[in-house]
């Protein structure tokens, strides 16, 4: 915490940028090597770019508007439920719209990706937030 806090924001900004940067020339590297899963989240880029993401979080603290949603009581159900709901609920919407994601550029990919996470976490955590109201909330680890 000592080294977070002491840092400065430029730098952390400039961290921020740089290493989501690496990650897309990474992205794009690997699609033009033609690999078939270009945006793997084990990508070392990636991770890199995770350790400097939690390194701003740190350095922002408490964030007040998301004690509203009660992150320690609905986080365990949202790991719960998020592959059920990206594997049984997202291919109801996505498939119906036939994507040809394989043409599309790294650009069109990544709003294709940040809607299927809005969509896959807002139902995740709304599930959550469900069942903890009722006498099942043992399942989401209440």
């Amino acid at each position: 915490m000592k080294f977070v806090k002491s840092t400065r924001w430029v730098t952390w900004g400039l961290l921020l940028i740089l290493t989501f940067a690496l990650g897309i020339w990474e992205s794009v590297h690997l699609i033009e090597l033609g690999s078939k899963d270009a945006y793997n989240t084990l990508r070392i880029s990636n991770i890199i770019y995770s350790f400097v993401a939690f390194g701003v979080l740190l350095k922002i603290g408490n964030i007040k508007i998301l004690d509203r949603l009660k992150p320690r009581e609905t986080t365990f159900g949202i790991y719960l439920l998020h592959s059920i709901v990206i594997e049984r609920f997202l291919p109801l919407i996505f498939q119906p719209l036939k994507l040809d994601v394989q043409h599309y550029n790294v650009l069109e990919n990544t709003a294709v990706l940040i809607i299927r996470f809005i969509i896959a976490y807002s139902v995740s955590y709304l599930l959550s937030a469900l069942i903890i109201k009722t006498k099942m909330k043992w399942t989401v680890g209440q």
